[in-house]
């Protein structure tokens, strides 16, 4: 609510590195001090950094630093808030969330285990591979922002994320595709799955009836991101499981693109309808 229209897209579509970002940093930080200090200084430096970005946005989205935007003061009929949440598009965005994240912390859990295990990787090498790879995440994050400020249709980079999500999942966990392509294609995957997040995000805006909602519907399409990395990890060891190996996850991938595509599409025949660009 407190960026301009025609700066929206921009950035919603930015603020969806977050993840990926932190996730990066975690990963290449985490073990150099965990080696000085311990896991409990690992978990006292997160804590620290989490005050400390707390104190910084509080200073930051202080009141009388944005006097036109809605406050926490301005409260707003819980009808209201139904409306907003209860839509086909929140809906739709939400469920394309929770099948985002299912694939991404399948291959985000995949990557360091077989890495160390099938292509001898140390600890150390496993955990800067996986945060490079994870890092193209936030790379696909930004390049939707860019896309959607240049006027790309969303259901159309749902569509095109979901697709090459499960073509470079094929290659990640079919057995006859060479080791060293397996890296690679980990990367492009999440590269592509980046563009889903951002364009998600992004959408809240234009699904929200009004600018003080913006925050409403997206906390409600987050929602899908947190269930999906809840079901992720269960519904992946009941595939390998049934599957007797990692390529069970990959029939786990299929399904999650398959139904994708299917809500992408319906939520741009939706926007059409409502004339939401």
């Amino acid at each position: 609510a407190a960026t301009m229209p025609r700066q929206r897209n921009l950035a919603m579509g930015a603020w969806g590195s977050f993840m990926p970002i932190g996730m990066a940093i975690a990963l290449l930080g985490a073990p150099p001090i965990a080696a000085h200090v311990g896991w409990q200084g690992v978990w006292l430096t997160a804590a620290g950094l989490a005050l400390a970005c707390m104190a910084a946005v509080a200073w930051a989205t202080a009141p009388q630093r944005w006097p036109a935007v809605p406050g926490p003061g301005t409260s707003l009929p819980w009808r209201s808030l139904g409306e907003a949440v209860w839509r086909p598009g929140p809906i739709l965005m939400g469920g394309c969330f929770a099948l985002y994240a299912i694939q991404f912390f399948a291959v985000a859990s995949w990557l360091p285990t077989y890495l160390i295990e099938v292509m001898a990787f140390t600890p150390d090498r496993a955990g800067v591979a996986t945060a490079l790879v994870v890092a193209g995440n936030a790379l696909g994050n930004l390049s939707a922002a860019l896309l959607l400020h240049r006027g790309a249709r969303r259901w159309w980079l749902l569509l095109t994320a979901f697709v090459l999500m499960l073509v470079c999942a094929a290659g990640i966990f079919a057995p006859t595709v060479p080791l060293i392509w397996k890296l690679p294609l980990a990367f492009a995957f999440n590269l592509f799955g980046g563009l889903l997040p951002a364009t998600l995000l992004a959408a809240t805006a234009a699904h929200a009836p009004r600018p003080e909602m913006i925050g409403t519907v997206n906390g409600a399409v987050v929602q899908g991101a947190a269930i999906g990395s809840l079901a992720g990890p269960p519904a992946m060891a009941v595939m390998i499981a049934g599957f007797g190996g990692w390529a069970g996850t990959y029939w786990l991938m299929a399904v999650c693109c398959f139904f994708g595509v299917c809500l992408a599409s319906w939520l741009g025949i939706i926007e059409r309808r409502l004339g939401i660009t």
